[in-house]
């Protein structure tokens, strides 16, 4: 690694992205799979997003938010405030040496949530909860074809990705912890034994930390078509759509433990 880029990544105002997926080997433990080699990682990752909002105009990304705002305000897109209830976790999956991921946005190191889960768990809410009252946003229906599309054509409603408000940044990452019980089990560690030993709570959990964020991000959502009043009127269903499920079905991993819940924020 060049002396100029480990300097930089040292640094308060590094790329918390790029500390977390790239920069594992230059922490003092040298080893990432030590509990405390990651809770570093995450420490330094939480200071590293705070600092994409010090300085002039809220920092780079008080800035980038500003532009990404009067661009959907000239696409007449609508916007949705929206906060969590408590924690939330997207990318929780995703490989890193910390063995745990988080979705951050790829060019400033910030939380953000894809528009395509925000469809995702749309499509989801209106299939099965709206569904069973109007069959119109059943999957197949002519009100779920024109939100979300089929394999033969797309749908009308663009789901942009929500961006974090920059207010929220500084204070966005927290450091969780789950406790598996049967590591080895899962990781097939007992593999000759599989068939007749069945995981059980007699092995010891084993604390692995993880990243979560909590604050406030901005839905961005956008109906196309030339008929702008119609199209207006959809924007108002989608919007009413994704607060609902958002609020009941939550979004990301871990929503039967309570994550992803978010509300209506002004």
């Amino acid at each position: 690694m060049p002396r100029g880029v480990l300097r930089h990544a040292t640094g308060a105002k590094s790329h918390a992205g790029l500390w977390l997926s790239c920069f594992s080997e230059i922490l003092p433990q040298k080893n990432p799979d030590r509990p405390e080699a990651r809770l570093a990682a995450f420490r330094t990752a939480r200071s590293c997003a705070g600092a994409t909002t010090q300085g002039a105009g809220g920092g780079v990304y008080g800035q980038a938010f500003a532009r990404w705002r009067a661009m959907h305000v000239e696409l007449g897109s609508v916007f949705q405030p929206v906060k969590t209830q408590g924690r939330l976790i997207v990318g929780l999956g995703i490989e890193t040496p910390q063995e745990t991921g988080l979705r951050l946005q790829h060019t400033y190191g910030v939380p953000v949530i894809p528009g395509s889960a925000v469809k995702g768990v749309c499509a989801f809410y209106a299939h099965s909860v709206w569904g069973l009252e109007n069959t119109e946003f059943r999957m197949g229906g002519s009100g779920y074809q024109f939100l979300f599309g089929s394999q033969e054509e797309a749908g009308m409603v663009t789901f942009e990705d929500a961006w974090m408000d920059p207010a929220a940044v500084g204070g966005a990452l927290n450091i969780d912890v789950m406790t598996p019980h049967q590591g080895d089990y899962y990781q097939e560690k007992m593999d000759t034994h599989r068939d007749r030993i069945p995981p059980s709570d007699q092995a010891a959990p084993v604390p692995i930390p993880f990243l979560s964020v909590s604050g406030k991000f901005w839905l961005a959502m956008r109906c196309e078509g030339e008929d702008r009043e119609a199209a207006g009127r959809w924007q108002m269903v989608v919007k009413d759509l994704a607060l609902a499920a958002l609020r009941d079905e939550g979004i990301g991993g871990k929503t039967r433990a309570g994550y992803g819940r978010l509300i209506a924020a002004t």
